[in-house]
């Protein structure tokens, strides 16, 4: 009995490495040949010479029985007077226990804001909505609109991005969102500079709250290409721990 036990968890486990690996690259081909899509951290996007970035994000999600893998592309322009992002999500949503098994294509997310300059630090207030436009439950089926106001300040090798927002949802609690990310710049290797920091988010209603951290390994080129990697807790009231890792690419287009 202790063997077969064994045997399956193993065996959950490989498979759900191997969804994970699968949706990343298939995250990478989708970015590479489609020109990208989806949202993230802004800061480089604010920061890059570059008018344009194609963003991938591939992260697998597991708490308890509950399994998740969302591949998540964005595209996003910039300029001294506008910043614009969109993004589509794909994702793959299995509960062991329950029989729970969802797969599609989730919703449209937007973001639309003003890249402001106040002293030394960038900051980014923005409009953000979400509409229901991908395949039935797999995203919430809802819309959302919201709004967000973040910062970035660089300080020698130092950044701190930080981040408040609050965000309204047609079908369920209205939520409040912090965010803070300091992170030190640790010189260059492999023809490229690195960075390490720690992700810090918060999110909560009038009934609930969860916070995530994640420590964050920042790989950047010297053509401005940014990739992003390192695992996550999740800590949600009453309810166990869940934990995730992921990997995020940004991807310059065009020379301004």
């Amino acid at each position: 009995m202790k063997d077969k036990t064994y045997n399956t968890g193993v065996e959950r486990m490989t498979g759900w490495l191997k969804r994970t690996t699968l949706g990343a690259l298939a995250a990478l081909y989708m970015t590479l040949g489609v020109a990208g899509t989806a949202n993230a951290d802004f800061f480089e996007a604010l920061r890059s010479p570059q008018p344009g970035q194609a963003q991938i994000v591939a992260l697998g999600y597991k708490k308890g029985d509950l399994e998740k893998e969302v591949v998540k592309g964005t595209l996003k322009y910039k300029s001294d007077k506008l910043f614009a992002s969109v993004s589509v999500p794909y994702v793959n949503v299995e509960n062991c226990e329950t029989g729970l098994k969802k797969e599609g294509i989730g919703d449209l997310e937007a973001e639309l804001g003003i890249p402001l300059k106040i002293g030394k630090t960038d900051v980014l207030p923005l409009a953000t909505v979400k509409l229901p436009t991908g395949e039935d439950e797999v995203c919430g089926d809802q819309y959302e609109i919201g709004a967000l106001v973040a910062a970035t300040r660089k300080i020698g090798r130092y950044m701190i991005d930080a981040a408040v927002g609050y965000n309204h949802r047609e079908n369920a609690e209205d939520q409040y969102l912090l965010r803070l990310t300091p992170s030190y710049d640790i010189g260059n290797a492999l023809k490229g500079s690195w960075r390490v920091g720690i992700e810090n988010v918060a999110v909560f209603d009038k009934d609930d709250q969860s916070w995530s951290v994640r420590p964050l390994v920042r790989y950047t080129t010297k053509g401005g290409t940014h990739v992003t990697f390192g695992p996550g807790v999740t800590m949600q009231d009453g309810e166990e721990p869940g934990y995730d890792v992921g990997v995020r690419a940004r991807f310059p287009l065009g020379k301004k």
